[in-house]
């Protein structure tokens, strides 16, 4: 391994390991930005608002990263448009899920897009998995159905699905960034992708209506959520996706599901219910049977190649 090749490896775990962090701290900002009566979606229009500043910023005080993003292909432009309105959907989508179910059931359902993206991604980018590691997707379902069991009205239930719906569009967003990240520079996907995000939460905010009062307490924490979650969470994401392939960044985020739960749990003391740890312990079952059979797939392939004759 070449001393560049060993560079780009470590920038690449440097990225995830950053995105992990980031990833984690979600559920409670939202859980604290919740508790001031701020609306979920205008939290996210401030969410996204910081983000967009931040990044364009950094594009345009770079002359480079000003030229890539005005002379950009079409086709890369479009595919990350089409990713902030994915992103859009998904981020409201996920804020919905932790108004109306508890952390620990939102988080282990939203975590079956790890398994979604290898669905998709064998359907749009033609990529192969192995029947044993598709597996892993009925495992998970079947935990997303009992982590709906026991719930008291359809709020809970509601909650549920809203988390189902943030994961397949996460799983959709995260196939964009790995078709936009081949031919642009992080820099440039993000900005436009932020963008578009932007543009739809502000539309889909509008239909809630203007809130009466803005407390400055849930703006600080939509903007945490900026800072973290996004700038440090999805960004450091996307700059992965340069490096390794996008069902291998989406199960490292699969962390998520365990950490951001926790932390909920430690400072604001939020316990699930029996279901949802019967349900989440299934669904993580059905992703680390995914991984394990991706992991042993890789390896026969790999000897496969080795023991092939050289002609």
């Amino acid at each position: 391994m070449t001393g560049q090749e060993k560079s780009q490896d470590r920038q690449g775990y440097l990225a995830i390991s950053i995105c992990i962090v980031g990833v984690a701290t979600s559920p409670l900002f939202y859980k604290l930005a919740f508790a001031t009566g701020l609306h979920a979606f205008w939290i996210n229009v401030f969410r996204l608002a910081f983000t967009t500043v931040a990044m364009l910023a950094i594009a345009f005080i770079n002359p480079k990263n000003r030229q890539e993003i005005l002379h950009m292909p079409k086709r890369a432009f479009w595919i990350s448009a089409l990713g902030g309105t994915l992103l859009a959907f998904h981020l409201n989508g996920w804020a919905l899920a932790l108004v109306y179910t508890e952390t620990f059931a939102a988080s282990t359902i939203i975590g079956t897009y790890v398994l979604m993206t290898v669905l998709f991604a064998s359907l749009f980018l033609k990529e192969r998995t192995s029947k044993g590691a598709l597996m892993g997707l009925l495992i998970a379902t079947i935990g997303v159905v009992v982590c709906n069991f026991g719930g008291s009205g359809t709020g809970r239930l509601s909650g549920n699905m809203f988390a189902l719906f943030a994961a397949i569009t996460e799983a959709l967003y995260v196939l964009c960034g790995r078709k936009a990240r081949a031919e642009i520079s992080a820099v440039a996907y993000t900005t436009v992708l932020y963008s578009f995000t932007l543009f739809w939460m502000i539309l889909m905010a509008l239909f809630v209506d203007l809130p009466a009062v803005l407390p400055m307490e849930g703006v600080f924490w939509a903007g945490m959520l900026a800072i973290f979650s996004t700038l440090l969470g999805h960004s450091m994401a996307n700059v992965a996706l340069k490096y390794f392939k996008a069902a291998t960044v989406s199960a490292v985020m699969m962390s998520g599901v365990i950490t951001g739960p926790l932390l909920v749990l430690l400072f604001l003391q939020e316990k699930p219910t029996m279901y949802t740890l019967i349900g989440g312990t299934v669904i993580i079952g059905g992703l680390c049977w995914y991984m394990v059979m991706e992991r042993r797939e890789a390896r026969r392939i790999a000897q496969i190649t080795t023991a092939s004759p050289v002609e």
